[in-house]
């Protein structure tokens, strides 16, 4: 949706003001005190009460009670159109209250009430039903005015349309809370779910809402979000739980927990928890905005069974502000589907910022038709930052490219990918690159029980310009590289490190890479190989490429004791005769055995009828060499007759 139709939507929305119902008798509250609702000498009309078809107001702040359940047109509480202050409350127990109409409490609702206060609340021991328009509860376009509002219930059905709980339009505040024991209920589309928001000239919002369920329906979804005067920092702080419920768009719009808008300055924070989401073309989860943005955006998603689905995702990412951002997204037993790009604690900012995103998926799959980003820094500014966590365990993973912790411009990262029991494919993976000499990347991968594809090439601490710093730990996995149709170029290809001053590091732990092209090693390179056993892979880390061209260091480590003379390891091995180029600078061996001795070369070896090259380990038991038997034997000689005529301790007494 473009921003001016937006715009449009939502000023036409939150302007509606309360008005009457067509033909219905207003009944105004005269008790300046608490009083029975039920009681007529309460209310302006002589004696009679609100009734079904009447409109009730309550702004003399004043409180009234019911023991039983109660039925009107509309219900003010509390709520002002001008600059006369507003006070109202509302106390049903037992009892269910039924509209016919709009339910206004504690919000001025005009731009007309400005410098006034609004403040207004209703508990219903019982179900609110039957509200319709714009529900505003705690929301303010009054400027310089405050509005509070506060609702709770064990459940709330109603026709509305628009939803705001802490809104604030017009340079004053808005405060609203809404507690429902059970579900939330909506029986039409509604344009806006807001819970702390602030638009215009809007500069401070506090929302809260919960229920134990509900299945919404709404365009558009702003939780602790600030997209008010570019002038004035913000202040907003949205917290909603819609327990088992979930939120769909209709209109393939925005969902947003905690953004602040670019060229914005204040804080935005915000954190909402329901079962699943989906519709949504773009969700930012503790996002600040480019331009001049300034102060801090905080969000928190947590998401059930029912997962992500929809278009682009980002989590913790900033702009080219200054302003500091931080996400988590927290999937359990849901599916997280993407159309567009995942982007995870991304920094373009343009001075000392912070960018720190976490995505969490645990019994769930990671499925993203683009790019997958975790943790990158962009632009000139070298003081800048980016923390990002991608974290994924017992589903499946389908992505694009995924880069984890790279720099294409001045900056740092400090980035990780991590996978357990995942079994997955991704275009190509970038960990640790280095795109520009200004920017210091840093970047980490590990799959524990877990198999990955990458369809064209694999880079750990690779560089171009600058160096790189990335690291992968393989424990009891597998990567494959190269796998379909062949396209050249790049594919099939591993680098671990490329020009000096690389830092790149890949350790394999009862792991096997498959290369279906060439294995590269850098002068940086370090590659740590584990041997637990005598068989290849189950027993002890290994290494198939089409060609490998060696470098940097080796380091074994020995978790076991052998039990031969002699044993053979196969670390590396070619496709062809010749496939083995160069050696490594230094190979390190620890933990074997006393006793035993280790040699490393380059051997050609028969693999299914095909004679290739092999990167060798073997270890052979150390027996004595002749000289030395025989000087062992004469010694134990010499000892066996000293103790032939070695006198017994009778014959010396």
């Amino acid at each position: 949706m473009s921003r001016s139709r937006f715009i449009f939507l939502s000023t036409a929305l939150a302007f509606s003001t309360w008005t009457t119902t067509a033909n219905a008798v207003l009944l105004t509250w005269q008790n300046p005190g608490a009083g029975d609702w039920f009681d007529g000498g309460n209310w302006d009309a002589g004696g009679a009460i609100p009734i079904a078809g009447d409109d009730a107001r309550i702004a003399n702040g004043g409180t009234a009670t019911a023991n039983a359940a109660i039925q009107v047109d509309t219900l003010n509480l509390g709520s002002t159109a001008n600059t006369t202050a507003a006070s109202g409350n509302l106390v049903v127990s037992p009892g269910d209250l039924t509209l016919n109409g709009s339910l206004l409490v504690g919000s001025t609702t005009s731009v007309s009430a400005t410098g006034t206060s609004a403040q207004g609340s209703l508990s219903v021991d019982g179900a609110i039903s039957g509200a319709t328009g714009a529900l505003m509860l705690g929301s303010n376009r009054g400027a310089g005015s405050t509005a509070v509002g506060t609702i709770t219930a064990d459940a709330y059905t109603g026709d509305n349309d628009f939803f705001a709980v802490g809104r604030d339009d017009a340079g004053g505040s808005g405060t609203g809370s809404m507690t429902l024991t059970n579900a939330l209920t909506l029986t039409q589309n509604l344009s806006f779910f807001e819970v702390g928001f602030t638009f215009f000239d809007g500069t401070q919002a506090d929302g809260q809402f919960s229920a134990a369920s509900g299945d919404v329906t709404a365009g558009h979804v702003f939780i602790g979000a600030h997209l008010g005067s570019l002038t004035v920092a913000g202040d907003v702080h949205g917290i909603a739980s819609l327990g088992s419920g979930s939120l769909t768009s209709d209109l393939n719009g925005t969902f947003a927990v905690g953004q602040l808008q670019t060229n914005g300055s204040g804080n935005a924070v915000g954190e909402l928890s329901l079962n699943g989401v989906s519709g949504y073309g773009a969700h930012s989860v503790g996002v600040a905005g480019g331009g001049t943005a300034s102060g801090d955006a905080t969000g928190t998603l947590i998401v059930g069974t029912g997962g992500i689905t929809g278009g682009s995702l980002s989590i913790g990412t900033a702009g080219n502000g200054t302003a500091n951002a931080s996400g988590l997204v927290e999937v359990t037993g849901g599916n997280v589907v993407l159309s567009s790009d995942l982007n995870i604690g991304t920094n373009t900012g343009s001075a000392d910022s912070l960018a720190d995103g976490t995505l969490r998926i645990s019994n769930g799959n990671l499925e993203v038709d683009g790019l997958v980003t975790v943790g990158q820094v962009s632009g000139v500014a070298g003081t800048k930052q980016s923390v990002a966590n991608l974290q994924v365990s017992d589903g499946q993973l389908a992505t694009g490219l995924m880069r984890v912790g790279n720099v294409i411009g001045a900056g740092s990262t400090n980035a990780s990918a991590t996978f357990h029991n995942v079994s997955g494919q991704v275009d190509a993976l970038q960990v640790g690159e280095a795109f520009n000499p200004a920017g210091s990347p840093n970047g980490h991968v590990a799959m524990t029980q877990s198999v990955l594809d990458a369809r064209e090439f694999v880079a750990i601490g690779f560089s171009s310009s600058g160096n790189g710093n990335g690291s992968m730990t393989l424990t009891d996995s597998r990567l494959n590289v190269g796998v379909g149709t062949d396209t050249g170029g790049l594919f099939g290809r591993v680098f671990i490190g490329a020009a000096p001053g690389d830092i790149a590091q890949v350790d394999l732990e009862r792991s096997l890479i498959d290369a279906a092209g060439a294995l590269t090693m850098g002068d940086g390179a370090r590659l740590g190989m584990s041997i637990g056993g005598g068989v290849r892979v189950d027993d002890y880390a290994a290494i198939d490429a089409q060609s490998a061209f060696l470098g940097g260091q080796l380091f074994i480590d020995f978790d076991f004791t052998p039990l031969l003379n002699s044993m053979v390891f196969d670390l590396i091995v070619s496709g062809s005769i010749d496939g083995i180029f160069n050696d490594f600078d230094s190979v390190n061996i620890a933990g074997l055995v006393a006793g035993y001795s280790a040699s490393t070369g380059i051997e050609i070896i028969d693999v299914g009828g095909n004679q290739v090259e092999a990167y060798r380990l073997r270890i052979t038991r150390d027996v004595p060499q002749p000289g030395t038997l025989w000087l062992m034997a004469i010694a134990l000689l010499g000892y066996a007759l000293y103790a032939g005529i070695r006198p017994t301790t009778a014959s010396r007494c």
